[in-house]
């Protein structure tokens, strides 16, 4: 996340890391990173200012990972496709 850091404060977008470190997800390390590069670039690339929240949640054999970000977000049109 260090890599976003600049580009988020020059846009006044504050980023909230609350994935615990006693969290414990099983996955390929390579792909999930590119995964999540990916979805914090789109993130600061659509929100102007304000916030991008990352955390977990647990469900019972499953790891959600959230990432919410108070950016335009998409359309319903957008959506549908």
């Amino acid at each position: 996340m260090r890599l976003f850091t600049n580009t988020a404060d020059f846009k006044f977008i504050q980023i909230q890391n609350n994935i615990s470190e006693n969290d414990v997800l099983v996955s390929n390390p390579d792909v999930l990173s590119i995964v999540i590069h990916n979805i914090l670039d789109n993130a600061i690339n659509n929100t102007d200012q304000g916030f991008i929240y990352i955390y977990g949640i647990t469900n019972e054999c499953r790891y959600d990972l959230v990432i919410e970000d108070t950016g335009l977000g998409m359309s319903e049109e957008e959506l549908a496709k």
